[in-house]
């Protein structure tokens, strides 16, 4: 996953000229807010109330993090 995430990230910047990018991620979900974090993405805030499960019609907190072109971890570069 963190090898797909990484080229998408880099289409964007490179490619596409986006100066930046946002993940939103349910707050309980642990393994994509890691994945956030570990790609290099910051914590913007938490959106109450704001996403709603497809599946089972529940309505949850969503974290959204934002990756600025020049913030971009090295390594992932």
């Amino acid at each position: 996953m963190t090898e797909a995430c990484v080229r998408i990230i880099d289409f964007g910047f490179r490619e596409l000229g986006l100066r930046k990018i946002v993940w939103k991620s349910y707050t309980d979900n642990k393994p994509s807010n890691a994945l956030a974090k570990k790609l290099g993405f910051k914590l913007e805030g938490v959106l109450r109330k704001e996403i709603k499960c497809l599946a089972t019609g529940k309505i949850h907190d969503g974290n959204l993090y934002g990756l600025l072109k020049s913030e971009r971890k090295q390594k992932f570069k």
